[in-house]
């Protein structure tokens, strides 16, 4: 078993942590469990000891605030410890208190439109959280409190703007190979639907990049497997929960991370679709409603989707006639 320390200030690394995590619309929280042969031993804030090990460590839940860390939540085996940061500290309070902190500043915001230029990124009003596997670096901006992204660019080179009243960037996600970026991935609105757009840098410039060309370039070769439970209370390792609702979208959106697909999509005891044949699912919307669920699969042949609708509390296929203002698109 190999010991490891947890630095909340640090980037999380998947080589070493299955990570989960989503927004809420005002919090960016990310779930890390320890991987099998690894045992966290200790949690510090820099060199601020939280905690050390007397117990095992199942998982951590950091919440964050702009790029301040707000909560965090060490969960063991019959018992959880609780800190909120405070006055520049962390102090020990209870499940109370935990949850009070977490849910006492939902308020609403008139917000401020923002271009986002993620090579000069304002940390007062952008929340970027970096993620180190071997000699890739995967960066994801979100925007801050109070602020939506109506452009994204990097530096004088443009990849996109809002084009109507409403249009905005959930997240974006910059991926670089030894310190290089060479692909992004953008979650946005337009004209009230919800589609993800990818880029790659080609001689020095961001050029479209299909989504499928995007996966084929990034996704690793042997990624991990993991299934999405629309009942769950949290999403899956390596899948993100994405809240519609703050966003004016209807419905919520479980984001599979490059690093994973997804093999398996249940309800509780129902199982609503399973991989075959080097299938691997990309994404799920959930409708607000719970009675619309809409797929993404990458198949050998490219990308193929899968609707269902609830009827009778039973789920059932309608492949070819599912509401395009329920889907994730994708370009």
């Amino acid at each position: 078993m190999t010991g490891l320390t947890f630095d909340v200030l640090a980037p999380s690394d998947p080589s070493h942590f299955l990570l989960s995590g989503g927004f809420d619309g005002v919090y960016l929280f990310v779930k890390a469990t320890p991987k099998p042969g690894f045992d966290v031993v200790k949690v510090t804030h820099g060199v601020h000891v939280l905690w050390e090990a007397g117990a095992a460590l199942l998982s951590l839940t950091l919440h964050k605030l702009g790029n301040l860390p707000v909560a965090l939540l060490l969960h063991f085996d019959g018992s959880d410890l609780y800190f909120v940061f405070e006055n520049l500290e962390w102090k020990g309070v209870t499940k109370v208190a935990y949850e009070n902190k977490l849910h006492g500043h939902h308020n609403h915001f008139n917000p401020e439109e923002l271009v986002l230029d993620f090579a000069h990124a304002d940390p007062d009003k952008v929340v970027s959280v970096p993620f180190k596997y071997g000699h890739n670096l995967s960066t994801t901006f979100v925007p801050g409190l109070g602020v939506v992204f109506v452009g994204v660019k990097e530096g004088d080179d443009v990849l996109w703007k809002a084009g109507h009243a409403g249009d905005k960037c959930l997240h974006l996600s910059v991926h670089a190979l030894n310190g290089v970026s060479d692909f992004a991935r953008l979650s946005l609105v337009e004209s009230g639907h919800a589609l993800e757009k990818c880029f790659e840098k080609v001689g020095g410039k961001w050029t479209p990049l299909g989504f499928k060309g995007y996966l084929d370039k990034r996704a690793p070769a042997e990624p991990f497997l993991t299934s999405v439970d629309l009942s769950a209370k949290e999403p899956g390792h390596h899948v993100l929960l994405y809240k519609g609702g703050h966003h004016g979208l209807p419905f919520d959106v479980f984001l599979c991370s490059v690093l994973a697909s997804v093999f398996k999509v249940v309800d509780g005891d129902q199982v609503l679709w399973e991989a075959r044949g080097g299938e691997r699912g990309l994404h799920v919307t959930l409708a607000h409603d719970g009675l619309h669920a809409h797929l993404l699969v990458l198949t050998p042949d490219g990308l193929k989707e899968h609707g269902f609708v609830k009827k009778n509390g039973k789920w059932v296929a309608v492949d070819g006639s599912f509401p395009a203002h329920l889907k994730l698109l994708v370009h």
